[in-house]
């Protein structure tokens, strides 16, 4: 293993380097060791006449020698871990310290109550002759009994040294035969057609400028000039048409919308910018070669109106493609990528003054356009903050005074602004109460920027008195979201990778009112909550157990929550996770968030969850994704291979 080579090899160059003493927290320094309890271990095994630290090169030859010797040999030195004080018995108090150390280094935290029935637990299992202390043959059966340990301990020691680093990995990239079948099982037949219109359409629209220029008998340069102008003239109508958001509200709620692909329109609006950047270089490339052959290309950048407003337009669209990057947008300054698109009214004011038949194209979708904010500031109210609260995990819990005859969706989002924090700024958030609460709707905000931290910051300072608890804000919205179509799938499978959750929390509450009230829904709801620390699941834990304490027998509603940031694989990380399987098979309940199915440690294993899903369901299921693209795409491609379709929410 990589962990384990490096390792020995840091203290091979301790050892070179003069082999001084190191006590514990030396040890556990050198080699990033996120256990002390390992580092302790080493050293009491390692140091000479009980002194308090040793040679690298002492426990450099312990550990070869543990690699190369017996589980059993592995499994005495793993005693001497729990067993602190070199008694040669592990005690209750001993056995607690170690599960605590273990908690800690993967940044769980349980009530003292539950560590002390964990402790007990595993005593009542493993303590066969109730003496209250657990021997070296006591501690050997309990290992024996339980599987993931065993296995752990026919793997080097050297194994447990390091923590693991999250790497990058290297995803193979499938075959683009394959990526292409994958898409369109996605897709389906209604996103295959309208891709399919879409090439149709830009390819005729080039080939007509072409010929009709050709027909003139301008040279081949104009040709291509006049087709990629024509193209751009198409694309600006389209890359407004798939940002007008009530239109496409109203439009989802349509038969029509269920048939083409309403909700990657934010995917289809970046394709198509893109799209018009490339064939704009192409414009202004072909432009060029005409003039250089013509001797002209020096003089003619400032000669015309169209050259030089086409320069500016070049400039203009460069700024807004830079900041309107992914890693802009997530790097924390979204307000850089909202100031540089409003440069999109000046893009279209030079666009007319550039092309004078350009206002064919643009006028009627500004017109359209012109609907569509007259439509959206009809929506947009003022109304209330009637309570914000910040929670520990970052994350800022706001709950709005809902404006008269106010109705939304489960999943369905909305616009914010604060002009407290920032007067021209809007932001986009998922309502994450049910529509069945009247009267008012709370969302829940991810600090990951300048506004977010300023309103969590916010919600800090009212929570100590500094401010009044009330405050004004304005809302735009509701607007339609993926996941108001899982109403409709006889098994929907709802997966949420951190604050992309929160569609999910406004879903699952619908749910659980709507099945209480004996109306139609799903058949049967999974629900994965993918967390990369335990502390982010605080604010649905409430929500979680009222819904598992009225489907206890898990008949409509099947709960799974995942915590990837903890440590199960090196160290005292196994250990922690088998006194978890001990306590759960005894008392039914996870202490790490109260839920009767246990929380897995680590990352799911979603092949073998899905496909015993699609299994058991035929072709029944859905997948609902909402949360990081990488995660997007490995589900995308499980799906794909074992049949099921995927739905995700970008955001």
């Amino acid at each position: 293993m990589r962990e384990s080579s490096d390792a020995l090899a840091t203290l091979e160059r301790l050892e070179r380097a003069g082999d001084k003493p190191l006590d514990a927290t030396g040890l556990a320094d050198a080699l990033a060791l996120r256990d002390p309890a390992l580092s302790r271990a080493l050293v009491r095994a390692c140091a000479q006449d009980g002194a308090r630290a040793a040679r690298p090169s002492a426990v450099r030859a312990r550990i070869r020698a543990l690699d190369a010797g017996t589980s059993d040999g592995r499994l005495d030195f793993v005693f001497t871990l729990f067993d602190r004080d070199g008694g040669g018995t592990i005690s209750p108090e001993e056995f607690s310290a170690m599960i605590e150390g273990a908690l800690a280094g993967s940044r769980l935290v349980v009530a003292r109550g539950w560590l002390d029935a964990m402790t007990r637990a595993v005593f009542a299992s493993a303590d066969t002759n109730d003496d209250r202390v657990l021997s070296l043959e006591e501690f050997r059966r309990f290992v024996a009994s339980d599987a993931g340990l065993s296995r752990l301990l026919s793997q080097p020691i050297s194994s447990m040294l390091s923590a693991r680093r999250r790497e990058k990995r290297d995803v193979a990239r499938s075959p683009l035969r394959e990526r292409a079948a994958q898409w369109a099982y996605e897709q389906g037949a209604g996103g295959v057609a309208a891709v399919l219109a879409y090439g149709l359409v830009t390819a005729f629209a080039f080939a007509l400028a072409a010929l009709e220029y050709r027909a003139r008998g301008a040279n081949t340069w104009v040709q291509l000039a006049r087709g990629c102008g024509r193209v751009i003239d198409v694309h600006l109508v389209l890359v407004l048409l798939f940002v007008a958001r009530r239109t496409l509200t109203a439009l989802r709620r349509t038969w029509l919308g269920a048939k083409i692909p309403v909700d990657d329109a934010i995917a289809a609006h970046r394709a198509v910018a893109w799209t018009m950047l490339v064939f704009s270089l192409g414009h202004a490339a072909a432009h060029c070669a005409n003039y250089a052959s013509r001797g002209a290309l020096g003089t003619v950048w400032f000669a015309s109106v169209a050259a030089a407003t086409g320069l500016a337009l070049l400039a203009v669209f460069f700024v807004m493609a830079f900041f309107a990057r992914a890693s802009v947008r997530r790097s924390g300054n979204f307000e850089r990528f909202a100031r540089a698109h409003k440069l999109a009214y000046v893009f279209y004011g030079l666009c007319l003054v550039h092309s004078p038949n350009v206002w064919k194209y643009i006028v009627p979708v500004l017109i359209l356009w012109a609907i569509e904010r007259l439509w959206r500031a009809r929506g947009v109210v003022r109304t209330r903050a009637l309570w914000i609260e910040p929670l520990p995990s970052g994350v800022t819990r706001l709950e709005v005074e809902a404006p008269p005859g106010w109705k939304h969706r489960a999943g369905d989002y909305v616009f914010l602004k604060i002009a407290s924090l920032a007067k021209g700024e809007w932001h986009p958030f998922t309502i994450s109460s049910a529509p069945e609460t009247k009267g008012v709707f709370t969302v829940h905000v991810r600090t990951a920027g300048n506004w977010t931290s300023a309103l969590h910051s916010l919600a800090r300072s009212r929570a100590s008195g500094a401010a009044p608890a009330q405050f004004s804000l304005e809302v735009d919205g509701p607007f339609g979201a993926p996941t108001s179509e899982l109403f409709d799938a006889k098994v929907p499978v709802l997966i949420g990778a951190g604050i992309g959750v929160t569609p999910f929390a406004a879903v699952l509450e619908s749910l659980r009112l709507r099945a209480k009230k004996g109306l139609a829904s799903p058949d049967r709801v999974y629900f994965f909550w993918v967390l990369r620390e335990q502390e982010s699941f605080e604010w649905f834990a409430e929500r979680l157990c009222a819904i598992e304490a009225e489907d206890q027998e898990a008949r409509r509603f099947v709960l799974k929550v995942f915590v990837t940031g903890a440590n199960v694989t090196d160290g005292s990380g196994p250990w922690l996770d088998a006194a978890l399987a001990t306590l759960h098979a005894k008392v039914g309940r996870d202490p790490l968030t109260g839920l009767s199915r246990r929380t897995g440690l680590g990352s799911p294993d979603w092949k073998r969850e899905l496909s015993a899903i699609a299994e058991e369901h035929l072709q029944d299921v859905r997948v609902f994704f909402c949360g990081p693209e990488g995660l997007g795409e490995t589900l995308s491609k499980t799906c794909a291979e074992s049949g099921i379709r995927f739905c995700q929410e970008h955001f």
